[in-house]
């Protein structure tokens, strides 16, 4: 996110990118990354749309984010995520099973760089904030 960036079309395009269907496209938004100055903010607007999001079973018209597809990812997602949050990450929305087969759409604030969230895909309902100072620092 551009220090000029327009949020409210940011959040809306990003957030999309992070829960549809529960973070398990190739492509999804998973890391976010933003200038000091706003990052917080950034973080509060994405974890607004999360706590909105209803999830469940697929089929039914007004779900928004379904199941993830292995009984076991679920469970690998909650762990990484906790693992996120012990080595230092703020947990800001989520981070909790809904279902054997769902995940709570999450939002981590500035979680470690060795952390499996930060090195790996995490193919599951989870966006990342993580504050620069100067857009090099993102970048490495």
């Amino acid at each position: 996110v551009a220090p000029d960036a327009d949020i409210d079309m940011a959040i809306g395009s990003l957030s999309k990118g992070g829960f549809y269907h529960a973070g398990q496209v190739c492509v999804s938004v998973q890391r976010v990354f933003a200038p000091k100055s706003m990052a917080r903010e950034v973080a509060a607007r994405f974890a607004e749309v999360a706590r909105i999001q209803k999830i469940g079973d697929p089929t039914e018209p007004e779900t928004e984010v379904g199941p993830l597809i292995r009984h076991r990812e679920v469970d690998r997602v909650h762990q990484w995520v906790t693992e996120a949050v012990q080595g230092g990450a703020e947990l800001l929305v989520g981070g909790n099973k809904v279902s054997d087969s769902c995940y709570e759409c999450t939002v981590l604030y500035d979680p470690p760089k060795d952390a499996k969230v930060s090195l790996m895909e995490i193919f599951g309902p989870v966006i990342c904030v993580y504050p620069y100072d100067h857009i090099d620092e993102a970048l490495e």
